[in-house]
C-alpha cells in the first residue's frame, strides 16, 4: 500500500532528504541558534542497535545549541508535527507522539506577524502506520520537514477509514476521503486545492464499528472555519478557528441525523473551488426505503 504524505513544515526548495520506512526512532537531534533550526538528525533502532542518520542542514554543528528529544522506542512513536517558519527559517518545531508532546525549539526573536504556522496530525494508532520523515535542507540550515503515514489493514485495532482535512488561518482548504473497498484502502480525489503547504489533520474511523452520524461547523467570510465529524462512538473536531471581530460572528451550523445503523449513512457530498472547500454535507438513507435525504453545510 502506498505511503500518504502528511504536510510539509517550511519551504519546499533545497536538497530533498528522505527517511521513508524508518519508523523506530529513539532520538531526534535538533540543532539551533537564536533564530531557527539549523540541522536535524535521527537515531533509529535497527537490528537492536542505535543507528544515527546523517545531519540534514548544517553538517558542522559543534557551535550550535542542541536539544535531544528522547523517545521510548519500545512504545512511543511519532503521530504529528507542528511549528512555525519565516522565509527559510524554521522558528518553532514540536514533535507529537502517542504518549506526549515534545517541543524541540521555539525562537523568541521573530514576531508573530512574520511567521507561518502549520500543524500536521495523523491520528495514527499503531507504529506501523508511521512511515518516516522527509524534508528539504541546504548547506546552512534545515528548510522543511514532513512525514509519511502508511495505512494498514491488519486487525481490528488498525483497520480504519480516513478523512484528511487541510486548512490554514483562513479556514478549511480541502478534504479527501479514504474508503475500505474489498479489504483495501482507496483514496478519493482531493476536493479543493492541493494540500501541500497547508496544515492537515487525519481523522481515522474504526471502519468495522464506527460510522458518521452528523456534522457541525462554523462559517466566516465564506470559509468553513470550524468542522467536527460526529460518529456513533465519539466526535472528531478537525479544526476550530477563532477570530477577534466586534462586528461579525461566525454562522454556526449543526447537522445531526440520528441514524443508528451504518447502512443509513449514504456518503458525503459538497462543493469547492480552486481556493477552498465551500460546502460539505451527507446523504441519509432511512432503512426500509430507497429515499435519500440531504443534509448540508454551505
Amino acid at each position: 500500500m502506498d505511503y500518504v504524505v502528511v504536510g510539509r513544515l517550511g519551504e519546499s526548495h533545497g536538497h530533498k532528504w528522505n527517511e521513508q520506512g524508518r519508523n523506530v526512532i529513539s532520538h531526534i537531534f535538533v540543532y539551533f541558534d537564536e533564530t531557527s533550526v539549523i540541522s536535524l538528525s535521527f537515531g533509529f533502532i535497527e537490528n537492536g542497535k542505535l543507528v544515527i542518520s546523517k545531519p540534514y542542514g548544517l553538517s558542522e554543528t559543534y557551535s550550535c545549541s542542541v536539544r535531544i528529544v528522547r523517545l521510548n522506542h519500545e512504545t512511543e512513536f511519532v503521530t504529528g508535527v507542528s511549528g512555525e517558519w519565516s522565509y527559510d527559517f524554521i522558528t518553532s518545531l514540536t514533535f507529537h507522539t502517542n504518549e506526549k508532546v515534545h517541543e524541540a525549539f521555539r525562537s523568541n526573536s521573530v514576531s508573530e506577524e512574520e511567521v507561518n504556522r502549520r500543524e500536521f496530525y495523523s491520528g495514527i494508532h499503531d507504529r506501523c502506520e508511521f512511515g518516516g520523515f522527509f524534508g528539504t535542507s541546504n548547506v546552512s540550515r534545515l528548510l522543511s520537514i514532513g512525514f509519511y503515514t502508511k495505512p494498514v489493514l491488519r486487525g481490528v485495532n488498525t483497520m480504519r477509514r480516513e478523512i484528511i482535512v487541510s486548512y490554514d488561518d483562513s479556514g478549511v482548504r480541502s478534504i479527501q476521503f479514504g474508503y475500505i473497498n474489498n479489504g483495501a484502502l482507496s483514496m478519493s480525489k482531493t476536493f479543493g486545492p492541493s494540500p501541500v503547504g497547508y496544515s492537515s489533520r487525519i481523522v481515522k474511523l474504526k471502519h468495522e464499528s464506527e460510522f458518521v452520524t452528523g456534522l457541525s461547523a462554523e462559517m466566516y467570510n465564506g470559509y468553513i472555519t470550524s468542522l467536527t465529524f460526529h460518529t456513533n462512538l465519539r466526535k472528531h473536531e478537525v479544526v476550530h478557528l477563532t477570530f477577534d471581530s466586534k462586528f461579525q460572528k461566525p454562522q454556526k451550523i449543526e447537522l445531526r441525523s440520528g441514524i443508528l445503523k451504518r447502512c443509513e449513512f449514504g456518503g458525503f457530498f459538497g462543493s469547492f473551488d480552486s481556493l477552498r472547500l465551500i460546502s460539505i454535507g451527507f446523504h441519509v438513507r432511512p432503512v426500509h426505503t430507497d429515499v435519500k435525504i440531504k443534509v448540508e453545510i454551505t
